[in-house]
């Protein structure tokens, strides 16, 4: 394949059906020697009417093709051209077939050349390429590419997207490309043999220099890229004194040409003093955004820290981590005139271990979806700085990331080679030098539950975005048990238990393993019952997928036949209990200890067998453990029964052991709470002492903002109904304003019933649809939105106030419906029970202040300077009718103007409102 002459084809087709549907449009690009030697494109007569979407979506019109050649007056032409040459296309499986299917249609026979899919083989060796398409691939490596899902543009891009990838292999080092080579063979088409030959090309070669852009070292049998440990030479020097006058600081400012805000000079002021005379732990900081809220309180936290000891930042989303570390340390470093250190710090199993990676190596699972995660971790490991397998696109589900994840301190040291090239390791080195640590809520929440905690007495914690901070704690804090977890961890003991007896052959251990197949199956067996009894008794007749279980469900005591199944299931797992523990008592007296350290099977079996105990531990104690303090609910999902149970009444931000760590804590966000009279912050959290301070917000909202009402009454139970308005909405919108819009969710099964139907729409014009839990990761989304200069975003949840999104293009947001908790979620439930048991209103103590809050947050989306203009949608007029409606009034700025519209004039005003930009 070395002299090969490569053919990259791109088809256009009516649709992608090959009995029915034709193509439209054929294009090939001749590479050879590294080079674009010949380029063909043909329209082509399909012989049929082409379906308006497809022809929104390639530009092509039936007028177009009505004189073009039918596919039999060309197919001798296509034929002779690809005969001798390698097939290249991108998703090569549809168009070789799509093409060979037309062939033999007109009278041909099919073609038998070799094919590589360019698709598999950028998954591999772009790691980190934000999407895999066309379009995506071309602006990852800056590829011009003029005219998507156009037939010759595609191909074209395709052809210098199939350079880079040979540059690329080219590139890797030999002892890298030898082990993608091996592992290449689960891979689809040519591709395997594709690479054995560059492969085998570079050995001949015998070049031994490396050319990979980033400095590389080899270690054992892998390349990695070198480490860079000049962080260790940092020195906290911290010497700036406070300025004191607004003066000073604005020529603090104004010397590194930064933008100053008076509400942020008063709000560095505040936290200076705050800080200083230490009469308070706590601090509530409400900024509006635009006001330059992080720099506000970085500076004074900065100026007052300890040498020693770093600022730690906790934000909401690990998107927010990056943002701080990459926008908001930086001009902290120029105003200051000082280089600081910041270390982002994620849990442990966001990281890659290299000695389980290189074990999955030596005993890899022949799939071939595993396979292109080795093969893209073996690139990627050439590129990484961090180790932190959030830059791959990998699903955490897929056993891959089960077999590669770091474990933190738990991790047991098997062969050292890689231990000093750890990557959690090498975190925690970067963290003993950092002068600011950036994590998120989840993280910190998590520290309660570390068995090393990684804060011990620290002076400073800014909580931002810190109206996220309940909810993630009660995530956190939220102990599901599910029983198909249970039941998968049994089949994967049972799996690794056969894989070893049969490469072991030791009679003891053959022993040991028809014990624990005994207990295994009875697990199985018991587990099956108590999902049975459970469904029965709580969902047969119920339409709900979710039930909260009260006290008289335990007072009244389980039925007969239910405790006896309880029963057993308590005395099996006292004896695997102690099964087990005998069993890894008698393992070092048969030599067999460091054999299972050293094999994935066997440090998988170790594992597996204590996440099963444990997990049949909780679920004992479930059901037969009960305390009025605890809520508990049973949930019903596609993957079987899930158990939930949260302690509400023992809730307290100041029992929590990261909370203890702190000198003094710092809560910052734009909505904490509707004014200063207001305790709904504290009584959240259970903080019984609290500092509060509040700064004037800068926008001028009369000129800058306009809150639509839409006037029609929507059925939101009508679910076909309200997906429908919200499509027609956002179609009226798009159509109005050349900019990018956010669509607000408060359920993420309509907004995939609306992504479905926009794309059925839309995705064949210019305008991309990005859509929560659809088109990838919040964080991809927004790189998608930032790259885009036009784009529909549908977001729920943390797209309320959560993400950072280019508010560059970003002009319109419309709120799909009122934000309020649904009310017959078990947790939300409890949450609410509980507030009636101390005798207060859950509507207007909860439920409320939680939407108000979150309305105002989504109108935080769109203003972020003084010279943005945004406009608001909001499809639900309880706002106006409701009897609530004016204290939800009241969380918006007083001096937004506000219009009641029906849906035909919403277009009309969008135009009006920004056609003086």
């Amino acid at each position: 394949m070395r002299d090969s002459v490569f053919a990259v084809v791109d088809l256009e087709t009516t649709g992608t059906n090959l009995m029915n549907d034709k193509i439209i449009q054929f294009a090939c690009i001749l590479v050879e020697k590294g080079k674009i030697v010949h380029e063909l494109t043909v329209d082509i007569n399909p012989n049929k009417s082409i379906p308006k979407p497809i022809q929104a979506l390639t530009g092509i019109t039936n007028e177009q093709v009505a004189c073009a050649p039918y596919f039999e007056e060309v197919a001798p032409t296509i034929k002779n051209m690809l005969e001798d040459c390698v097939f290249v296309a991108h998703n090569a499986y549809f168009d070789f077939s799509f093409l060979n299917s037309e062939l033999e249609r007109s009278g041909f026979s099919p073609l038998t050349v070799s094919v590589l899919d360019t698709v598999e083989l950028a998954q591999v060796f772009f790691p980190i390429s934000p999407g895999y398409r066309v379009k995506d691939l071309a602006n990852y490596l800056a590829i011009e590419h003029l005219n998507p899902h156009e037939a010759l543009s595609d191909a074209i891009a395709t052809s210098h997207i199939f350079l880079k990838i040979i540059e690329r292999i080219q590139q890797v080092p030999l002892i890298t490309l030898k082990k993608i080579v091996e592992l290449s063979t689960q891979l689809g088409v040519e591709n395997s043999s594709f690479l054995n030959k560059m492969y085998q090309q570079r050995k001949e070669q015998r070049l031994t220099k490396l050319t990979y852009p980033f400095p590389i070292e080899i270690i054992g049998e892998m390349a990695l890229r070198k480490k860079d440990f000049h962080f260790l030479e940092h020195y906290s020097t911290l010497s700036s004194r406070f300025p004191e006058t607004d003066e000073a600081k604005e020529e603090l400012f104004k010397t590194k040409k930064l933008q100053v805000r008076k509400p942020q000079l008063e709000m560095m002021d505040h936290i200076n003093r705050f800080l200083i005379e230490k009469s308070n732990k706590n601090l509530l900081v409400e900024v509006p955004t635009g006001v330059g809220k992080s720099l506000g309180y970085l500076l004074p936290l900065l100026m007052n820290k300890t040498v020693a000891e770093p600022v730690v930042v906790s934000t909401s989303t690990l998107v927010l981590q990056k943002q701080f570390l990459s926008e908001t340390l930086p001009m902290a470093e120029k105003i200051l005139n000082q280089s600081l250190y910041g270390v982002i710090l994620k849990s442990h199993h966001h990281y890659i271990d290299l000695e389980k990676f290189v074990l999955t190596l030596e005993q890899p699972v022949l799939q071939k979806q595993y396979a292109i995660y080795q093969i893209a971790c073996l690139v990627w490991l050439l590129e990484t700085t961090t180790g932190d397998l959030d830059e791959l696109t990998i699903n955490k589900n897929h056993l891959f990331y089960t077999h590669v994840s770091h474990e933190g301190e738990r991790q047991k040291v098997r062969k050292g080679t890689y231990l000093e090239h750890d990557f959690w390791r090498y975190l925690m080195k970067k963290k003993e030098v950092a002068d600011v640590l950036i994590v998120n809520h989840a993280f910190l929440c998590e520290e309660d539950f570390r068995q090393k905690p990684q804060f011990i007495t620290m002076d400073y914690l800014v909580i931002d975005e810190a109206h996220k901070l309940r909810d993630t704690i009660e995530k956190t804090a939220t102990q599901r048990i599910r029983l198909s977890q249970a039941n998968y961890l049994i089949k994967t003991i049972r799996d690794l238990a056969e894989t070893l007896t049969e490469t072991l052959e030791h009679s003891w251990w053959t022993e040991q393993m028809r014990y624990q197949t005994i207990f295994l199956s009875e697990f199985k067996e018991l587990i099956e019952e108590i999902e049975g009894f459970v469904k029965t008794v709580y969902f047969s007749k119920r339409a709900t997928s979710e039930y909260l279980l009260s006290i008289d469900d335990f007072s009244e005591g389980w039925p007969i036949e239910f405790k006896k199944i309880l029963n057993k299931f308590k005395i099996n797992l006292l004896e695997y209990e102690q099964w087990f523990k005998t069993f890894q008592r008698q393992l070092p007296n048969y030599h067999l200890s460091d054999w299972l350290k050293t094999s994935v099977h066997g440090m998988e079996f170790e594992l597996d067998n204590e996440r099963l105990l444990m997990e049949l531990t909780n679920l004992r104690h479930y059901f037969m453990d009960y305390s009025r303090d605890a809520v508990k609910w049973l949930t019903l999902t596609s993957r079987g029964l899930v158990l939930a149970s949260f302690n509400f009444r023992e809730f307290s931000l100041e029992k929590m052991r990261w909370y203890q760590s702190f000198q003094q804590i710092l809560y910052t966000g734009g909505t904490l709470q509707l004014d200063s009279d207001s305790n709904y912050f504290e009584k959240q959290l259970g903080l019984t002492k609290l500092e509060k301070y509040q700064t004037q917000d800068y926008f001028d909202y009369g000129k800058q903002a306009e809150l639509i009402v839409l006037d029609e009454k929507i059925d939101f139970g009508n679910e076909k109904e309200f997906v429908t308005q919200i499509t027609k909405t956002v179609e009226a919108a798009y159509t109005a304003l050349d900019d990018s819009i956010l669509v607000l969710f408060t359920s993420h099964d309509i907004l995939k019933k609306v992504y479905y139907r926009l794309s059925s729409l839309l995705d064949f014009s210019d305008i991309e649809v990005l859509a929560q839990g659809m088109t990838g990761t919040n964080e991809k989304i927004v790189k998608k939105a930032t790259q885009n200069d036009r784009c529909i975003i549908l977001g729920a949840a943390s797209f309320w106030d959560g993400i950072e999104l280019p508010n560059k293009h970003l002009k319109l947001l419309i709120v799909t419906k009122l934000p309020f908790d649904p009310p017959q979620r078990p947790l939300v439930k409890a949450r609410y029970d509980y507030l009636e048991s101390l005798n207060k209103n859950p509507f207007y103590e909860e439920a409320l202040p939680q939407a108000g809050m979150r309305l105002r947050q989504g109108l935080g989306r769109l203003l972020r300077k003084d010279t943005d203009r945004g406009l608001m949608i909001l499809m639900d007029r309880r706002i106006i009718d409701a009897k609530y409606g004016q204290a939800l009034q009241n969380y918006l700025p007083k001096e937004i103007p506000m219009k009641v519209l029906k849906p035909d004039n919403i277009a009309t005003e969008i135009k009006d409102f920004y056609k003086n930009e």
